[in-house]
């Protein structure tokens, strides 16, 4: 159940991110749905690094967890998908970091943003209770069955 989840997460982030990194490259000002702070945050000197745009790293990071997760999913590699997962960690830091800018510095939402920033969220929090649950114990009788 988890790999679906995490298919329909990272697909949704890509989506997301990509929608983005569109918006980054043409300049178009676009209207936030909810927050209307969509374009102070994404035109702001935090949205890039090196002059690439968060958004296109983003759209990577979504991209490479979607592939990698399809891969484990055809394959039916469960240890694989763990190793993968642990990816998440760094979804889940960049998003508190950029919330964090977001609302403290440039006093703005943007509605796209924190989809992304959830999506990334949600991974990870799909990434801990797999780990807790493969890092249980088996029980006696568990064990017996193999």
């Amino acid at each position: 159940m988890s790999i679906y989840l995490y298919l329909f997460l990272s697909a949704i982030g890509f989506l997301d991110a990509a929608f983005l990194t569109i918006q980054h490259f043409t300049r178009d000002p676009f209207a936030c749905p909810i927050f209307g702070g969509c374009d102070e945050v994404t035109s702001s000197i935090y949205s890039q690094v090196f002059g690439i745009p968060i958004a296109l790293f983003g759209a990577l990071y979504y991209g490479v967890i979607f592939a990698l997760t399809l891969y484990c999913y055809l394959k039916s590699n469960r240890k694989l998908f763990l190793t993968i997962s642990h990816l998440s960690i760094l979804g889940l830091i960049t998003s508190i970091y950029l919330v964090t800018v977001m609302v403290f510095v440039l006093n703005s939402l943007c509605f796209y943003c924190l989809v992304s920033a959830t999506s990334s969220t949600l991974l990870f929090v799909i990434f801990i209770v797999n780990w807790l649950t493969w890092k249980r114990p088996r029980s006696q009788s568990e064990s017996e069955k193999s």
